[in-house]
């Protein structure tokens, strides 16, 4: 999916996001992590579409894909992380999870959307890639701004 203009006209804003919080009654915050400050975060389980976790395996930091992590905490747990990998030198791809108590409540759009302006601020191009079947990971690409912009068809045995 192609992340839409970032005139502040056409891009959602983050209080149309961050406004269903409101109601919750836990505390919930937001931290960014970049690069080796990310290593921790591969100790944590269940966030398979967020972290490359085969980087976690490179002794050298610099080869490691996660470039910049936002992690979203509820009542100081992770509830759910985006991360973005450097698939190549213009684009990197943003994924994201959240853990299944905390779904619904629009973190992973407001994790995506966060990710995105930073990937922007850091000179590169972000892009969110999932299964045209998985609707709700479409859902929170367009709610966070992105728009469809390809698609990718596959085969599976001859014709």
């Amino acid at each position: 999916m192609k992340l839409r203009s970032f005139q502040a006209k056409k891009l959602r804003s983050t209080f149309e996001i961050i406004t269903p919080f409101l109601w919750l009654s836990w505390a919930i915050h937001f931290q960014f992590f970049y690069d080796k400050d990310i290593a921790f975060l591969y100790n944590e389980k269940g966030f398979d579409n967020a972290l490359d976790y085969g980087s976690c395996l490179l002794e050298d930091c610099s080869k490691r894909k996660d470039k910049i992590a936002l992690v979203a905490y509820v009542d100081n747990k992770i509830a759910g992380i985006a991360a973005c990998t450097d698939d190549c030198d213009s684009m990197w791809q943003i994924g994201v999870d959240v853990l299944p108590d905390f779904r619904g409540k629009n973190i992973a759009s407001f994790l995506v959307n966060q990710l995105a302006h930073k990937t922007f601020e850091k000179g590169k191009i972000p892009y969110y890639c999932t299964a045209w079947s998985n609707v709700g990971s479409r859902n929170t690409a367009i709610k966070a701004g992105f728009i469809p912009s390809w698609v990718e068809i596959a085969s599976v045995g001859s014709l």
